[in-house]
């Protein structure tokens, strides 16, 4: 039986060869899988990828958090990550109060804030399939944001600009993902 960090980061090879370029595309199955050392401890992988996916200082969703309600709640499903890392046991409760902050932020956000939505499918970690959502909002978040920052009366031009930046953030995912499964410890 698949260990669920497995299932975790099979779902997430998914949807991040989805949405690479076709060139990227091409070689992702082999890069992901060259990335892994025989031996490799991968539980952590996820954890440590969502950290910086959440928390980047130059690309985390926390810079695209909507309202300030949205950013704490990206903090605390990040603390909780990061927690997890040291070898911290996160109860079951602290993962659901996150992932309540974190919808109810994106909720209340005017534009439902997909740095938010990303947070809250992040907290939901006992759901292997919301590693892959979580992803999926990110890349959404900083569309959002780039859309947001163009303000083009064009828009036309305005979705080549959000779509173009959507799919920057999932090139570096990609690269934040790889760089996390050659780290892993064996």
């Amino acid at each position: 039986m698949l260990a669920f960090h497995n299932v975790q980061l099979a779902y997430l090879e998914d949807v991040l060869f989805e949405n690479l370029p076709f060139e990227k595309a091409k070689k992702w199955h082999e890069l992901f899988l060259n990335s892994i050392t025989v031996g490799a401890d991968l539980p952590l992988v996820f954890s440590k990828f969502i950290v910086r996916v959440l928390g980047d200082s130059e690309r985390g969703c926390v810079l695209y958090a909507g309202t300030p309600d949205s950013e704490v709640a990206i903090n605390l499903v990040i603390k909780l990550y990061e927690r997890k890392i040291e070898g911290d046991v996160v109860s079951a409760e602290e993962w659901a109060l996150a992932r309540r902050t974190a919808y109810a932020a994106a909720y209340d956000a005017a534009a439902n804030d997909s740095a938010a939505y990303a947070a809250a499918t992040a907290a939901d970690e006992a759901d292997a399939a919301s590693v892959a959502v979580a992803a999926v909002y990110a890349a959404g978040a900083a569309k959002a944001a780039a859309r947001a920052a163009v303000g083009a009366d064009d828009v036309v031009a305005d979705d080549v600009v959000a779509d173009a930046a959507r799919a920057i953030h999932y090139e570096w995912m990609f690269d934040v993902l790889i760089k996390e499964l050659k780290n892993a410890r064996v």
